[in-house]
């Protein structure tokens, strides 16, 4: 019944009891790998000429005096800069850096200070093709301490006709010297709004009965992944509710590290293709095939999943899940269908009545 979660068994499309849905949608960071700051981890230095053993971050400039900053080891990692007690600094990129025009964005650099005072502030200019300045991205006044390496934040989505940006570091060292270093660059990713519905019901085909599930996918945001991406696809993994109570997190990657078993079904076509536009989402059933005997009365827990691959790294995310509305057995549903046997064929009936007697004799 179960294999290594790389199972990609076929769609089966049938009318299930009637369902509750939840919504679920998941917003990550992955490395912007397409943005490349010059000295973003404030490595590298060069010195500057006539100056007391004074040097200024190299891909950096800055209008203040170099007199009231310096290279420093006080750093997250390697060097670092720091600003005399009293003033206040900015640095910008000296060049443009390429960006991608539609994409969600976190920047964020560490600030620290001496003592309790201090603030920092992260800026981000956007502009077009041809450097023209198209906004001005604000990030979160950020208070320092001594005590911590605090994170100083800009997020932003770069506007459809943005190709470059300058980032800008604005830190006020007031009473105390302060210090910053290494900037970083996320990619916000907002996956499609996944719903795992309640429920499920039996699949009542002589050569290949089972136990199936529906989930939906946001239409929308899908057909985005689909055009941007490899490797997209929709579906449900499925385990036994003890391997799932036995691990906690329920993903594919935290099963298979404990030593468990589970089954990545992915979808292969949507039921309500037709109306999809007007419904606003896709979706789908799939169904796990020749249950095995021991199996029939094991509760089994499922959930809706989205993947792709970027940058030749497979991502995925999961849906909605609680044990009330998404652990079914096969027995269960049997007795739930045998209530109602007459409304079944024949061949139905001898499936839900093959099944419960699994249990029962």
């Amino acid at each position: 019944m179960f294999k290594k979660c790389s199972l990609k068994v076929s769609l089966f499309l049938s009318f299930l009891f009637v369902l509750l849905s939840f919504s679920f949608s998941a917003t990550f960071m992955v490395n912007a790998q397409a943005v490349e700051i010059p000295n973003a981890n404030f490595n590298s230095f060069s010195y500057i000429s006539g100056s007391m053993g004074k040097y200024k971050p190299n891909d950096w400039t800055s209008g203040s005096s170099y007199r009231v900053y310096a290279r420093t080891d006080t750093a997250v990692e390697g060097e670092a800069i720091s600003i005399s007690a009293g003033n206040t600094v900015s640095f910008i990129t000296t060049n443009f850096v390429s960006i991608t025009s539609g994409e969600s964005y976190a920047f964020c650099y560490s600030a620290k200070s001496d003592g309790e005072s201090g603030s920092a502030l992260l800026t981000v200019y956007t502009y077009d093709f041809a450097y023209n300045q198209i906004s001005v991205h604000t990030g979160t006044q950020t208070a320092l301490n001594s005590q911590t390496w605090e994170s100083v934040p800009c997020e932003f989505m770069a506007e459809q006709n943005a190709s470059f940006i300058k980032i800008e570091i604005t830190v006020n060292a007031q009473e105390d010297k302060c210090y910053f270093d290494n900037l970083t660059v996320l990619e916000k990713i907002i996956t499609p709004e996944l719903t795992t519905l309640k429920g499920a019901s039996l699949r009542l085909v002589k050569d290949s009965p089972g136990i199936r599930f529906r989930g939906r996918v946001e239409k929308t945001l899908y057909d985005e992944f689909n055009s941007k991406y490899q490797g997209v696809s929709a579906g449900i993994l499925i385990t036994l509710k003890e391997s799932l109570d036995s691990v906690g997190e329920f993903t594919a990657k935290a099963l298979t590290n404990a030593g468990k078993i589970c089954a990545e079904i992915a979808a292969e076509k949507w039921s309500n293709l037709d109306t999809a536009s007007e419904d606003g989402y896709y979706e789908f059933y799939c169904a796990l095939i020749n249950v095995k005997p021991q199996n029939v009365n094991r509760d089994m827990a499922f959930i809706t999943y989205f993947t792709y691959v970027k940058d030749g790294v497979k991502h995925i995310v999961y849906g909605n899940f609680n044990e009330t509305d998404n652990v079914r057995s096969v027995y269960t549903l049997s007795n739930e269908a045998y209530s109602e046997l007459d409304s079944y064929s024949q061949e139905q009936q001898e499936i839900i009545i093959g099944y419960l007697s699994l249990v029962n004799s």
